[in-house]
């Protein structure tokens, strides 16, 4: 057993793996994931991004990474639409932000890769 929160539930769609019998017939505890949410100063530079791979790094392979756009590329981008067009279509402002979000995700992957599985995703639910 870890010091991680667990959560109790009956489970039907779980890996053997991710089971621990807890005695009762009807529940089975599962292991939820550490979620980790880095904003925008822990991305914004090499330094920070290598010192925030340390930290994932420490982790366990149940660890599930969320970063923002670096410190001040919201902004930048933002203003940057605004100087085009004052009436922006909300998906091609969709897809302009997450860009300055898909720049922290390639770049912490780069950092914490060495020595890890990594898997990246930029899957959000609607």
């Amino acid at each position: 057993m870890t010091d991680r929160p667990l959560l109790t539930e009956v489970c039907a769609t779980t890996e053997p793996g991710d089971l621990e019998d807890n005695g009762s017939a009807n529940e089975v505890t599962v292991a939820m994931p550490r979620v980790h949410k880095f904003g925008g100063t822990s991305v914004d530079g090499a330094e920070r991004l290598q010192a925030l791979a340390a930290i994932i790094r420490d982790q366990d392979d149940r660890s599930v990474v969320v970063v923002s756009a670096m410190a001040g590329e919201t902004n930048r981008l933002l203003k940057l639409a605004g100087e085009i067009t004052t009436l922006p279509h909300h998906r091609e402002m969709d897809v302009l932000l997450a860009s300055g979000e898909q720049v922290s995700i390639g770049l912490v992957a780069l950092a914490v890769i060495i020595g890890l599985r990594t898997i990246w995703s930029t899957r959000t639910t609607p």
